[in-house]
């Protein structure tokens, strides 16, 4: 399937879900995921009238801010590391994947220096407590919100995003519906109550649910092709 089709079918499977639960289409924001993808395959979805991308890895970020659009929008929505956290602030105009206060200290001063404060970020929140996820747990991040907001007056807290576990998220089902449910009610607790969540698999459940953000990469480009994985 090419780009442009990809597109309009993503597009109308979120308009449809929307009417299913009463929403606006207009109410879901959709990050396109880039990982692993080529500024070809992200300049043909721009093409399309996107400019909304999500990056996992600060390198890719750095590479392809340089080379498309400034009118591109960038999220850096992978696993934080300290020492490359003022590059991801330089390019993304966003943060996602917050969840410690030593890395919000070091977005707010690299926020500071460029000028680009209150800084967006969203608290990245373990879902399901897997030891294989980074994340504040569920029941700890309304407490993390508040010593974020006393501390880093120069952050924005967004809300949240969450990633549940995959085989969950590809099974849907009653007990997927009351992670999603529980997850928009801790959302709405925190910062301008923003959910970001749903992926390929589970952003038609996800929406339903009242997710606010879906982060879709396969369903728009296809499987990664790449196979290096720069930090």
């Amino acid at each position: 399937m090419i780009v442009k089709e990809a597109y309009e079918l993503v597009r109308r499977q979120i308009a449809l879900s929307c009417a299913g639960v009463g929403r606006s289409p207009a109410s879901v924001r959709l990050m396109a995921v880039t990982k692993g993808k080529s500024p070809k395959a992200i300049s043909d979805l721009i093409a399309c009238g996107h400019s909304d991308f999500g990056e996992n890895y600060a390198q890719e970020l750095l590479a392809k801010a340089k080379l498309l659009p400034s009118t591109v929008r960038w999220s850096f929505i992978g696993r934080l590391q300290g020492n490359k956290i003022a590059k991801i602030v330089a390019s993304a105009d966003e943060i996602h994947s917050l969840a410690s206060l030593r890395h919000a200290a070091l977005i707010s001063e690299h926020a500071k220096r460029l000028e680009k404060t209150p800084y967006p970020v969203f608290i990245a929140v373990n879902a399901a407590n897997e030891a294989s996820k980074d994340g504040v747990a569920s029941k700890e991040a309304v407490q993390f919100a508040r010593e974020l907001a006393a501390c880093h007056p120069e952050l924005s807290v967004q809300g949240i995003m969450a990633i549940p576990p995959r085989e969950l998220a590809r099974a849907g089902g009653s007990e997927a519906k009351r992670l999603y449910q529980d997850l928009r009610k801790l959302a709405d607790q925190i910062g301008s109550s923003l959910l970001s969540l749903g992926m390929s698999s589970d952003y038609e459940l996800a929406i339903a649910c009242g997710s606010d953000i879906v982060r879709i990469g396969e369903a728009l480009l296809g499987k990664r092709v790449l196979s290096s994985r720069p930090g």
